[in-house]
């Protein structure tokens, strides 16, 4: 568990820098992503759905990401400026070619891995409900 909880404190660590960048927060990555994503430009409601239950952020994000000159489009189709997009592929890409590591795993170990991460998954979302109905988790 020490290991699990290291990789995904650093993640986060890397979320949070990642998105100081551009004057946003971590909880802004998941719509921020889908913006950098499209180059072709994304409406507002399409960011909304990508944030998830942070979609009151988009506004305010998208607020800052214009005062900055990060933003280009009109109202109804928003997109990252070249230089902004650039800069999100610098960081965020490098992350994406680690995943290219994995090749060295077996289909055996990294189901193992999979598996282990879903059922972990699947008993914090169990005790987390829990919690929310008022019991004490198990």
């Amino acid at each position: 568990m020490a290991e699990l909880d290291g990789f995904l404190e650093a993640v986060g660590e890397f979320q949070t820098a990642l998105t100081g960048r551009f004057g946003l927060r971590r909880e802004d990555l998941r719509w921020f992503a889908r913006l950098a994503d499209a180059p072709d430009g994304v409406s507002v409601e399409e960011l909304r759905t990508a944030a998830r239950g942070a979609a009151g952020r988009v506004e305010e994000g998208l607020h800052s990401l214009r005062a900055r000159g990060d933003l280009d489009g009109s109202d109804e189709r928003l997109m990252l400026s070249p230089s902004a997009r650039e800069a999100f592929r610098a960081g965020y890409g490098r992350v994406e070619t680690a995943y290219v590591g994995l090749h060295r795993y077996g289909g055996e170990e990294l189901a193992a891995v999979r598996t282990f991460l879903r059922e972990g998954r699947r008993f914090y979302e169990r005790q987390a409900a829990r919690l929310d109905k008022g019991a004490r988790p198990l």
